[in-house]
């Protein structure tokens, strides 16, 4: 349901449970997490300390060091939050099952379970159902599902929330990455990204995958997952079918590339798993 890599280990989430691995066997971590769905992960260093945090949206939230594993369950904690982002020394949460799905709660600065006003701990809220988080270039990016916000700011004291676009939003938080230095989302309309959906009454510039519409139609949400591959400069998109078989499944893959006209932009292909017998 969910993986990460923090340090010289692989944590891997299934079930209740929370495994690590050094690339032989696995550890338990903790057992004792309720059956959830996927679990979103950040990664971040503070005091020297590199840690995850971690949430699923059926359990509350968690941090771990590598060696010691604690539930964030202090007073103002969120319940059940789907999403976690680290901006600002600050842990950023949002996406509760039980409800408020378009607040944002965060954690006083430099510790993760205290979510005290006083010691500049707070929440924000905007008018659109939240989808997802991410970092980049120094702001925290909101993806609603028909909207965008942007935060911007070092503190409770000067945090700032300000609309991308009301008129397009993100689909699933899965499809979000940084590539190209822009990041890269799956919209309504298509693959997008901010850079060009952020320019003021032009939600078209935003949209990068019009000549692959036909594959975008044929996305599911099930179990829809994307990653970077940097050295290639490549975009993978995944949407494997639950009930489907192994040689049937496709993807996405897109590359920036310089076409003949010296124009830069992706390049796309499918990816298609082929199930092989040697005999």
């Amino acid at each position: 349901l969910g993986i990460q890599i923090l340090g010289s280990s692989v944590i891997g989430a299934r079930g209740a449970h929370l495994e690590k691995s050094t690339g032989s066997g696995w550890t338990s971590i903790v057992t004792n997490r309720t059956d959830a769905g996927r679990y979103d992960f950040t990664k971040y260093r503070w005091a020297n300390t590199e840690k995850i945090a971690g949430a699923d949206g059926d359990n509350q939230a968690f941090i771990y060091d590598g060696s010691t594993y604690t539930l964030l369950s202090g007073t103002g904690a969120p319940a059940d939050p789907h999403t976690v982002e680290e901006f600002r020394n600050h842990l950023f949460f949002t996406g509760a099952n039980s409800g408020n799905t378009s607040k944002i709660t965060f954690s006083a600065p430099y510790s993760e379970n205290d979510f005290t006003p006083a010691n500049g701990a707070g929440s924000i809220r905007v008018n659109d159902k939240i989808i997802g988080l991410m970092v980049f270039r120094e702001r925290l990016f909101i993806f609603c599902k028909d909207s965008i916000y942007v935060l911007s700011g070092n503190s409770v004291s000067d945090f700032v929330v300000e609309p991308i676009t009301r008129g397009i939003g993100c689909l699933d938080k899965f499809s979000i990455q940084e590539i190209g230095g822009d990041l890269i989302y799956l919209a309504p309309d298509g693959l997008r990204t901010i850079a060009g959906t952020e320019r003021i009454d032009d939600v078209e510039l935003g949209t990068v995958s019009k000549v692959i519409q036909e594959r975008i139609d044929e996305i599911g949400f099930d179990n829809l997952t994307s990653v970077v591959v940097r050295e290639k400069s490549q975009y993978r998109l995944f949407y494997p079918t639950t009930g489907g078989t192994e040689r049937n499944q496709y993807g996405i893959l897109g590359t920036i590339k310089q076409n003949n006209e010296g124009q830069i932009g992706f390049q796309w292909a499918d990816i298609i798993s082929w199930a092989r017998r040697c005999v």
